[in-house]
């Protein structure tokens, strides 16, 4: 600790994650609707996923949003990259914006259960505040669209 003194904690250790927020030629936000296991139900979420060992996080992006949505993007750039959960994990999520959309083919991993869905920034925000998007990289890359978005 920064007084000397020790503390015990449990922490996770993760290789970080990324994610994409996907905007196409019209202003619409690409997002998954989800399953997961340690909420017990749905949630809408930008594509993301694992960095693997050795891989960049951009590439990752890509990879998570082709795999989920089908789409590959012409454009890729990096948004923000935070600490998910801090007190606990050392997991970085890097968020990249993607444009320049093209369908391409879905390669979805096993056990992956989601349904493509898209949202202008304006009814994102809207589902935001009316607690139906709960996910935090989603909130983060919606307000970055809504601030940054042409």
């Amino acid at each position: 600790m920064p007084d000397d003194t020790v503390a015990r904690r449990e922490i996770v250790s993760h290789p970080g994650g990324a994610a994409i927020c996907a905007v196409d030629d019209e202003g619409y936000v690409y997002t998954v609707v989800q399953y997961r296991i340690a909420t017990s139900g749905e949630l809408i979420e930008i594509p993301a996923g694992k960095v693997e060992k050795g891989e960049d996080p951009k590439e990752c992006a890509k990879r998570e949003l082709a795999e989920e949505t089908g789409l590959i993007a012409k454009e890729v750039r990096h948004i923000v990259s935070f600490y998910a959960t801090p007190g606990y994990c050392t997991e970085m999520l890097h968020i990249y914006l993607a444009t320049g959309l093209e369908e391409g083919n879905l390669n979805r991993d096993e056990g992956e259960f989601l349904h493509v869905r898209k949202y202008k920034i304006d009814e994102l925000m809207r589902m935001i505040q009316n607690g139906e998007i709960t996910d935090g990289k989603t909130i983060i890359a919606a307000m970055w669209a809504k601030m940054n978005w042409r």
